[in-house]
């Protein structure tokens, strides 16, 4: 029997082996952050990335006084620092645990060298990647093509469990609404049923 992040690694990535997550785990560093504390930070230059085990991780960045949702990470994804591991920037936005969230980071440096050596985990590289740019583009999409209820109704459809796990502000601003405007919004789906 493998460890639970081997087995979650096998399960997303069917084409690796065994072998080829433990390379990956015994490259990485376990961190169980407490909800409310941050992971990767505005400005962090650091290239790493994580998987998580455990948890939710809420992505954020700050205009003005207030937070606003980018998205959120739950358990069996991959986040990592992309500004600086595609372009050499500091990132950002905000990676903040909203749950106790047990996390496997790893320096993106030492993957380099694995992803040059093996080319199934290079193949896996290059699908979060794709997969992470699919989401940005249909997160986007939904913002210019969806009404706050409609967008609201896709939440509803792909991701319920969240509306449990996460404070409503968050879920507001995901949204692209007020908390106010959220209320309503349930309450209308609430009539609806």
């Amino acid at each position: 029997m493998h460890s639970p992040v081997v087995e979650q690694f096998l399960e997303r990535f069917s084409f690796l082996r065994p072998e080829d997550a433990m390379q990956v785990l015994e490259k990485g560093t376990y961190k169980v952050f407490k909800p409310g504390e941050l992971i990767i930070g505005e400005g962090d230059r650091t290239k790493r990335f994580g998987f998580v085990e455990e948890g939710l991780i809420r992505i954020f960045f700050y205009k003005g006084e207030s937070d606003y949702t980018f998205e959120f990470i739950d358990k069996n994804e991959v986040f990592g620092n992309l500004e600086m591991i595609l372009a050499n920037k500091p990132c950002k936005r905000n990676y903040e645990s909203v749950e106790p969230t047990t996390v496997l980071m790893v320096d993106y440096h030492v993957m380099e060298v694995l992803f040059a050596q093996n080319r199934r985990l290079e193949e896996a590289r290059v699908r979060v990647l794709e997969t992470n740019f699919y989401e940005l583009v249909l997160q986007l999409e939904k913002y210019i093509s969806l009404t706050p209820e409609e967008r609201y109704r896709h939440l509803l459809d792909t991701r319920p469990n969240l509306l449990n796990r996460v404070p409503q502000k968050y879920i507001a601003t995901y949204l692209g609404v007020t908390p106010v405007s959220l209320s309503r919004i349930r309450k209308r789906f609430r009539v609806e049923k």
